[in-house]
This record gives structure tokens, sequence and C-alpha cells, in this order.
């Protein structure tokens, strides 16, 4: 049985219509950034952070001082000592580091914060800082996030 011609004209344009769908949706083009990242106190209250400077598959991405990126954030209140888990929405990193910023001196030195896992434990430091979250991945993808605290 033989197919009229306008019938397998319209198939074969449909069929390319649908693979240009397909190739679009496939995220040709897309922009790729890091997963997003959650702190979360060790009575489960979750807190997002927020993204900065990156390196994610090709695609990079700088940011503002992490002073300047949470200024207008809310403040999330810690005591001295308290710990802090992180939870990546994908794959976790391979390495993780993590510093206080100081919000009312920007320039002074960054104060580390130790990490375990994805554990973070603050320190002994009252203040007002960003906390800034450098993590790495085996790709050598790399990603900064920071979050607004006040250590009490």
């Amino acid at each position: 049985m033989r197919i009229p011609c306008k019938l397998r004209f319209f198939r074969t344009t449909m069929i390319l219509i649908l693979l240009m769908f397909v190739t679009l949706m496939s995220g040709c083009g897309a922009v790729s950034k890091p997963p997003a990242l959650t702190a979360e106190r060790l009575n489960t209250v979750r807190m997002p952070m927020t993204l900065g400077t990156y390196s994610w598959e090709d695609t990079d991405s700088d940011s503002g001082h992490p002073t300047e990126q949470v200024r207008d954030d809310e403040v999330e209140i810690f005591q001295a000592k308290n710990g802090i888990r992180l939870d990546f929405d994908g794959e976790e990193p391979f390495q993780i580091t993590a510093n206080l910023m100081s919000m009312e001196d920007p320039g002074a030195a960054p104060v580390p914060v130790i990490v375990r896992g994805t554990t973070l434990t603050l320190p002994d430091l009252v203040g007002y800082y960003a906390l800034q979250v450098w993590a790495v991945w085996g790709n050598e993808d790399y990603a900064s996030y920071a979050l607004s605290i006040q250590i009490e």
C-alpha cells in the first residue's frame, strides 16, 4: 500500500518538528547552576543559603563579597558552638570549607569554622557574620554559599 504524497510530507514534517522539540527540551544551551544548599539547625530548622561565586559544568559566575550578598537577608541567631548541618540538593561535594566574615568589618580576616563531613561547628565568637561555605566536587566544579548569622 502506497502512502499519498501529502501524507508522507506531513509525517516527515511532524518527525522533524518532534526532533527539534526534543533537542530544545534536552537542555541544549541551558545555563547550569550548582545544587541549592540549605543550612539546617540541629533542631531541624532549615535556612536556604545564598549562592555566590561558582564554576559549574563550564558555566562561571562571579558574585560580590559574602557580606554584601547577605546584607539585606534575615539574620539567623545561633548560640556559640552550635552545629549547622548542610543539606545539598543533589550530589554532596567531596570538600567543604567554611569561614565567618565580620559584617561590621568586612576587611577583617575570616575566622575558620570547624567542618566535619557536612556539619559545621560555630566558634565561641559573639558577633554578626556572613557564614561562607565553599564546596568542591570531584569534577572540579565549585560553589560558594553565604548565610547571615548572629552568634550570641
